[in-house]
Parts: C-alpha cells; sequence; structure tokens
C-alpha cells in the first residue's frame, strides 16, 4: 500500500495534475494514465504495479513490473496490449496479449542452483469495473506460455505450478485513474 500511495504522488508530480483537475475530469473518456496496485492478498508471494497508458476509448498499452520473494525469489517485467468493449455504461470487458521478461533466483540454502532467465507470453480476458471515475477493480484471466534460458529441469515445482511460470495467468488489481 505503501508502494502504490508513494507512486501515485510520483506520477501526480511528474505529469503535474491537480486536484481540481483529478475531482472534476471525466475518466469515461479517451486518453488517460492508471496505476494499478496488485491484490493486497498476495503479498506474502509478490507485489506488481501496472501503469496503463489509454490512446483511445478502446486501445491501451500497459507496462508491469513484478517482485516476487518468499518461495519464487525473482523479478519480472511486462509489456501488454489491452482492447475495451463497454458491456455496461461503468464497466468494461477487454481482451489482453502480453509478453514479459524475468529472471528467477533462489534461496540461501539452495547455492547450487544457478538462476535463471525466461520469457513469458500471455493472452486472456478480464473486466474492468469502474467504481467511480477515479478508482476501479480488474479482473483477468488467461493462459500463459514460458520459454527458458536453460533446460527446465531444475525449475522449483513452486516456480513452475504456483509462481510466475503456472500456465494459468490470473490477475486482480485495484487502481486509480490520473
Amino acid at each position: 500500500m505503501k508502494t502504490l500511495l508513494i507512486t501515485t504522488l510520483c506520477a501526480l508530480q511528474f505529469f503535474n495534475v491537480s486536484a481540481q483537475h483529478i475531482l472534476t475530469e471525466d475518466y469515461n473518456s479517451a486518453q488517460r494514465f492508471s496505476i494499478y496496485q496488485s491484490n493486497p492478498l498476495t503479498l506474502y508471494l509478490f507485489e506488481r504495479i501496472n501503469l496503463e497508458y489509454r490512446f483511445d476509448e478502446k486501445n491501451a498499452m500497459n507496462i508491469a513490473g513484478t517482485r516476487y520473494w518468499n518461495e519464487n525469489i525473482g523479478y519480472q517485467i511486462a509489456v501488454a496490449y489491452r482492447r475495451y468493449h463497454f458491456f455496461t455504461e461503468k464497466n468494461e470487458f477487454f481482451y489482453y496479449g502480453s509478453v514479459g521478461y524475468g529472471e528467477q533466483f533462489y534461496n540461501e540454502g539452495q547455492h547450487n542452483k544457478m538462476p535463471f532467465a525466461y520469457l513469458n507470453y500471455s493472452a486472456g480476458i478480464g473486466v474492468h469495473f469502474n467504481i467511480t471515475n477515479h478508482f476501479f477493480l480488474d479482473l483477468s484471466g488467461g493462459l500463459k506460455f514460458i520459454t527458458y534460458d536453460r533446460f527446465p529441469l531444475d525449475i522449483p515445482f513452486s516456480f513452475r505450478y504456483f509462481g510466475p511460470a503456472s500456465i494459468a495467468d490470473f490477475s486482480f488489481y485495484f487502481g486509480f485513474n490520473l
């Protein structure tokens, strides 16, 4: 939560957005930035911050940074394209495609295993719930494909089935429109 607050304040300062503008702007219009914060229930395993820019009502590009700890120590950076469609006045359906890069490290007790890098590709669908003009919830699900920089026999079970390499790609975000 502290990371979200700091990121939001830095973004507001960077884009020189005044408080009056934030309180009066109609965010159903095109061309806006949004900041996504991953679900707080996942903080035991990772933290993800996502920055989105909407070109128009339907098209958006996202860049996300994820830091993993505990079971799957490492990081991941991903870029995604989203295509939105309204299905009610406030809620939107979207589909997405993304590509990302990550590195996996090991705990101190696993010195004999080498870190490795991976690329991930994912695609799926989701729902974007606009709670107010400023705040939203975002749920998505899809499939992921991972390629490794070395033969994956030494890859931990938790990484492959529950971590960054799991075949299911699920996300739950809280967000704020700038």
